[in-house]
């Protein structure tokens, strides 16, 4: 400004919101390994990329999460290749009865009732959902074709 006035601006702060003080983590505790037991552990978190150093910047960071959420049974679930395969394939299966139920809808298709159409994507993605590992049962998914409603 010109005429000499300043202008106070206030600066968003950037980043995540601070977490509250009951969350933070300020306990530490030291585990001390033989250079066997950490390349294996090592090995064992970065299973999926051979060769990684022990030394390296990060790698025992996400060593100690590892341990962490192994500790509290947080873990991932590994997800085989073939099931990880399986899943992107019927991920074109889900896509295509989308588009069968919408031209249906449309008037532009005819010949399947709406309501397989439907009960056929809900099975898909119960299939794909149990090959990720994860409860069929918690989502909601319709009952199998002739299997009532």
């Amino acid at each position: 400004m010109s005429d000499g006035q300043t202008v106070l601006r206030s600066r968003k702060k950037r980043g995540p919101k601070p977490k509250p003080a009951s969350e933070l983590r300020g306990n530490r505790i030291s585990v001390y390994l033989t250079d066997d037991e950490l390349s294996a552990l090592v090995r064992h978190v970065y299973r999926h990329q051979p060769e990684v150093d022990a030394d390296a910047p990060g790698v025992r960071q996400k060593v100690g999460r590892y341990m962490r959420d192994a500790t509290f049974n947080r873990l991932p679930v590994i997800i085989p290749t073939i099931n990880d395969q399986a899943w992107h394939a019927l991920a074109g299966v889900a896509e295509n009865l989308n588009r069968y139920q919408i031209a249906i809808q449309l008037g532009r298709a005819q010949g399947y009732p709406p309501d397989l159409i439907v009960q056929l994507r809900d099975q898909v993605q119960a299939l794909r959902l149990q090959l990720l590992g994860l409860d069929v049962e918690a989502a909601e998914v319709a009952p199998p074709v002739g299997e009532g409603g």
